[in-house]
């Protein structure tokens, strides 16, 4: 008898996080320019807005293809690796990603959301997934899927500056965490020499 894996308590909380903002507070592009003068600087978001804005989605259509890849992958994580790992990756990454925004010189200053975060469990996630299964067709396939897929959902198209911090977040978060513990109970005891 094999022991069923355990429930994906961070993948349902991520899920149940998306949805709730989204019925909240609906989607956004960008940062609101509204009532600014002409040659006045908007307002900056504050630390509690990016972290917030890991969840929010420019449109529907970007919620969907979100949720569409986070779930796989966010649940192959948290059975690789563990959902703690998992979770705070996907806040860590779309905080450093809508951080990076802020401070490249781009116009508008997009929200990148949850774009940003779902990029960093998806860095992690492939690497995750060659060291267990030595395979690369299947994560080149679907992180390619990934970004084209946003480029169409998104509306104002991919934040780069934010996807690259997000992705050195999600690499940075799988090479500093311990081997998987299934490879780990896999591998037979070093004999005595």
């Amino acid at each position: 008898m094999t022991a069923r894996a355990p429930w994906p308590w961070a993948t349902t909380v991520l899920v149940v996080a998306h949805v709730a903002v989204y019925f909240a507070t609906g989607t956004t592009a960008d940062y609101s320019q509204s009532g600014i003068a002409d040659g006045e600087d908007p307002p900056l978001p504050s630390i509690g807005q990016l972290t917030f804005d890991v969840f929010r989605h420019p449109s529907t259509a970007a919620m969907i293809v979100t949720l569409a890849f986070l779930v796989p992958v966010a649940i192959a994580l948290e059975r690789a690796l563990n959902a703690v790992a998992a979770g705070a990756t996907y806040v860590v990454s779309g905080f450093s990603a809508g951080l990076v925004e802020l401070i490249a010189p781009v116009e508008p200053l997009v929200v990148v959301g949850a774009f940003g975060a779902t990029t960093g469990l998806l860095a992690m996630w492939l690497v995750t997934h060659w060291r267990l299964h030595r395979d690369a067709a299947l994560p080149a396939a679907i992180v390619l899927g990934w970004f084209l897929l946003n480029e169409h959902a998104r509306t104002a198209g991919i934040p780069w500056p934010g996807t690259v911090a997000a992705t050195v977040v999600g690499l940075y978060a799988v090479g500093v965490l311990p081997p998987s513990r299934t490879a780990v109970r896999d591998t037979p005891p070093a004999g005595r020499g």
